[in-house]
């Protein structure tokens, strides 16, 4: 058996006979596309545009397009589609739906306007819950994709409804600082209506202030490549204090956040890196210079520390 195209070419009793190139996608046969057949790529699309129609989607998401090579090593792919060329064949025919179109798997396509959904997390306080999502945050962010989608607020990875609020709660106020706010849980049912209000007063600050922050950085991505969200040490690459801090990120040079991954904190410890840099807290108003270490900071469950740079 031999690959021609999107098809596998089989011998029976004799005869030359076609047949899709079957693999495996979550456990389950399926069809994987041939996206470099124009023809394939069109019936693709028309599909999934009158799907869209029929449903009144605003967007669509793409699985997978990574294949799985594992399983298909022993079939010999087109020229065109060797290493991870898939992905990115892929990514484009994502985008011929338009801007708002989500895929799970990225390689050399941060130019083109699309979402990347990032991979989902267990509901819990670990480096595969919670505390994961600011690394995976910068990794997307160094490698140039900016506009990401993260988890759902407490984690989907179970698909289980969300039942501790105050895992909810901060990792809502991670999210709120990110491109996309996106719920599985909604609070009106796995919490308290204090809850769903302080949901509500994240989103209006998601809506009236991340995003036009976001934008402008977004400006500034596409102009010098610099990343929207920095790790600290990208304003600090001299000092050794930022080198390791994983649960604090920058929005531009302008805004740093600093939320709360530990259980039952309600004080942490912040560190404002730049020795030629002020900040001041959004909160308090209190002025810092950079370089310093704030000890047992004030982060209740009903606020994130941020700071501005002063210019």
């Amino acid at each position: 058996m031999v690959l021609a195209g999107s098809q596998a070419v089989v011998v029976f009793q004799g005869w030359l006979m076609k047949a899709p190139l079957l693999t495996k996608w979550k456990g389950q046969l399926s069809l994987r596309l041939n996206v470099t057949s124009d023809a394939a790529i069109t019936w693709y699309l028309n599909t999934v545009s009158l799907l869209q129609q029929k449903l009144g989607a605003k967007y669509v998401t793409f699985e997978g397009g990574e294949g799985n090579t594992f399983t298909e090593q022993f079939i010999q792919s087109p020229a065109a589609l060797g290493g991870d060329n898939y992905t990115e064949y892929f990514a484009l025919l994502a985008s011929k739906l338009g801007d708002s179109s989500v895929v799970t798997a990225c390689t050399r396509w941060n130019y083109l306007p699309l979402f990347i959904q990032m991979t989902p997390l267990h509901s819990d306080w670990s480096y595969s819950g919670l505390k994961g999502v600011i690394p995976s945050v910068l990794h997307y962010s160094l490698q140039g994709y900016s506009f990401f989608i993260p988890d759902a607020v407490g984690g989907s990875l179970t698909n289980e409804l969300i039942t501790d609020e105050e895992l909810f709660i901060r990792w809502l106020q991670i999210v709120t600082f990110l491109p996309v706010m996106a719920f599985q849980t909604p609070p009106w049912v796995c919490c308290d209506d204090w809850v769903l209000n302080l949901t509500r007063h994240y989103i209006e600050k998601h809506q009236h202030f991340v995003v036009p922050l976001i934008m402008k950085f977004a400006e500034e991505w596409l102009n010098s490549g610099n990343p929207v969200f920095r790790p600290l040490w990208w304003i600090s690459p001299q000092d050794p204090a930022t080198f390791t801090i994983d649960d604090e990120f920058l929005i531009g040079d302008e805004v740093l956040i600093a939320p709360v991954t530990e259980q039952g904190r309600v004080q942490r410890d912040i560190y404002l890196p730049g020795e030629d840099y002020t900040w001041m807290d959004s909160n308090t108003a209190q002025v810092f210079d950079g370089g310093t270490l704030l000890l047992n900071y004030s982060a209740t469950l009903f606020e994130v520390p941020v700071f501005f740079r002063v210019p």
